[in-house]
């Protein structure tokens, strides 16, 4: 199962959504769902709105430009020169861009950058891609984007395999189940709130490719998505709970008019309207 959900149960359960109450019965069954509905997003896609942490191999290309899957940033760039399989020429800052020059996708209007072009800045001794197999390798953040909002606790984490967060305050209505948190270098993901007056919740350790860590007073933020995104699991989460309304019955007959309604397999018309625009051909 997929551990990252683009919406929160906050938002599924609320009154602007199933209206479930503040209870956790359910919990565990949304969150599933929308764990399913999140990866069928990014299938749907062709990328992937969670950052991930990889350090990832791709063909020399020959010429000045290397094309990339979405990228956000890079923190290693290495070369192999003679195909020995041993990445022994490191990239310096100065002898790469990465392209669109104006992405930002740090911002919450930015895109991710999906080019490598050699620099002109460069100081001589990187012109050009090398042709052949494997010959890159690029240590980074991968995604659509990385924005965080703050949410005004801290965190303590006592050691690298606790999973309890215990946070300074009242998660109220800040924290949720299905929220990725940022605490320093560490991305944890919550999988369960006991109630809005508690003051830990339980979290997924080191995901997204990061390091656990121990300390306290560690800020925490919680990431955010793009808008269409979040509301297209939303509603796709919230369609696929309410099949069970239904027993799952592909048509349903309704008996003052003799009508027949039929539930449409696969995504939602909407959600496809809402994703259309994120959405990259396959090649």
């Amino acid at each position: 199962m997929p551990n990252y959900s683009y919406v929160d149960l906050q938002r599924i359960k609320g009154t602007g959504g199933l209206d479930l109450g503040t209870g956790t019965v359910h919990d565990v069954l949304l969150r599933g769902i929308a764990e399913h509905i999140s990866d069928a997003i990014d299938r749907y896609t062709h990328r992937r709105f969670q950052p991930i942490i990889e350090t990832r191999v791709f063909d020399g290309p020959k010429g000045t430009a290397l094309l990339s899957p979405d990228l956000i940033s890079l923190t290693a760039f290495t070369e192999d020169d003679n195909s020995d399989g041993t990445f022994n020429v490191t990239w310096g800052s100065n002898d790469y861009v990465l392209m669109p020059y104006n992405a930002a996708p740090t911002q919450p209007w930015g895109k991710p950058y999906n080019e490598i072009r050699v620099s002109g800045k460069s100081n001589g001794t990187q012109d050009g891609f090398l042709q052949g197999q494997q010959r890159y390798q690029l240590t980074g953040t991968w995604g659509y984007n990385y924005v965080t909002n703050t949410s005004g606790l801290t965190g303590t984490l006592t050691s690298t395999s606790i999973t309890a967060l215990v946070l300074s305050g009242s998660v109220g209505t800040t924290i949720a189940v299905g929220h990725q948190l940022q605490l320093g270098s560490e991305y944890v993901y919550v999988t369960a709130v006991a109630n809005q007056t508690s003051t830990s919740v339980t979290v997924q350790r080191a995901q997204q490719g990061s390091t656990a860590t121990s300390g306290s007073g560690l800020g925490v933020n919680i990431f955010d998505y793009p808008g269409a995104v979040k509301e297209a699991a939303f509603i796709q989460t919230a369609r696929l709970w309410r099949r069970k309304d239904s027993a799952f019955a592909s048509e349903v007959g309704i008996a003052p008019t003799g009508q027949m309604v039929t539930f449409a397999g696969g995504l939602d018309s909407d959600v496809k309207m809402l994703l259309a625009p994120y959405r990259k051909l396959a090649v």
